[in-house]
């Protein structure tokens, strides 16, 4: 598969999380890519933060550079009475294709991926809603993943088939990621930490408490690999420190900062390159302006020069 296909796979990606409308049938294909997935990292469920939330695992998504991971972590429905159905990858024979997660009255197929934390590979055994009040099951929602394995299908993958009844699942009605959802896909592809190429399947962040507590830690951690993977202007524009953006535009800032030889203070530097160089030139000067040695650059010409000075108003002998 070229980079080309690749890049418009990955903007498809993107696309299904932003564009599809609630009422769509979420276990539909959005990308196929010829690469499998990393393995699942092991990490550690964060806490509870509030009644309400209902836990979503972490899982490879696919980007311009690759895949990279999205952090596992606490949401809210967007409506009482919902549970939340993982994404997954399946080998279908030519390609590894990702069906999206969705939200529903059950949990449906997802591959058969143990995600650990309620999500064995069929349904959710982390809690039940109880009315408006979701009761978690501590136990279950506390044990982590046993299988490694992140697709469904192939010869490494998953050998798992939708039941009858997952079957059924999938033809319920089927409401899209949320906004908080949709805005931590997009927080965890920007996160150079969170990149398979960069971090050898390992990711940085591997959970959160919440996709807002993942978009702060998102800006401490890419920095750690980003200045090996991304250019230095993209270094300063996201993650620069407060002082470090303020300074290019502040003169008095550049004035201040006599030690720190900084890109940005070229006004500086040509002072001092002025400056430094002006001393030589006047200990140069100093022999050209006494002019002694202009007769002296005559002595060690040849005498036909002398000469030629002193017939220079004679005629030429015939």
């Amino acid at each position: 598969m070229g980079i080309y296909q690749r890049k418009f796979f990955a903007a498809c990606f993107s696309l299904v999380l932003l564009v599809l409308g609630s009422s769509f049938a979420f276990s539909q294909v959005s990308v196929s890519i010829d690469i499998a997935p990393p393995p699942l990292p092991q990490y550690e469920q964060p806490a509870c933060p509030d009644d309400g939330y209902l836990w979503s695992p972490g899982y490879w998504a696919y980007g311009d550079d690759g895949y990279f991971w999205v952090p596992g972590t606490w949401v809210q429905p967007p409506e009482v009475g919902l549970l939340w159905t993982p994404s997954y990858w399946g080998w279908n024979g030519d390609a590894y294709e990702f069906y999206p997660g969705y939200w529903g009255e059950n949990v449906g197929f997802y591959g058969g991926i143990d995600y650990g934390y309620g999500y064995g590979g069929n349904g959710y055994n982390g809690g039940h809603w109880q009315g408006r009040h979701f009761s978690r099951d501590s136990a279950a929602s506390r044990a982590g993943s046993a299988n490694r394995v992140s697709f469904n299908g192939g010869a490494a993958g998953v050998q798992v088939q939708p039941t009858a009844q997952e079957r059924q699942f999938s033809s319920e009605r089927h409401i899209q990621p949320t906004s908080a959802q949709q805005a931590h896909v997009q927080a965890a592809s920007r996160d150079r930490g969170q990149l398979a190429t960069a971090n050898g399947g390992s990711p940085l962040t591997a959970a959160a408490a919440t996709p807002k507590s993942y978009a702060t830690a998102a800006l401490r951690h890419t920095p750690t690999v980003q200045p090996a993977a991304v250019p230095q202007s993209v270094v300063k524009t996201e993650y620069v420190a407060p002082e470090k953006s303020v300074a290019p535009t502040s003169p008095q800032r550049q004035i201040e900062a006599e030690n720190k030889p900084a890109p940005s203070d070229q006004g500086m530097h040509s002072t001092r390159i002025d400056e430094t160089p002006a001393k030589p030139q006047d200990k140069a000067s100093t022999p050209h302006q006494d002019q002694p040695k202009p007769e002296a650059k005559s002595q060690p010409h040849p005498d036909d020069h002398a000469k030629k000075d002193d017939n220079s108003g004679k005629p030429a002998p015939h």
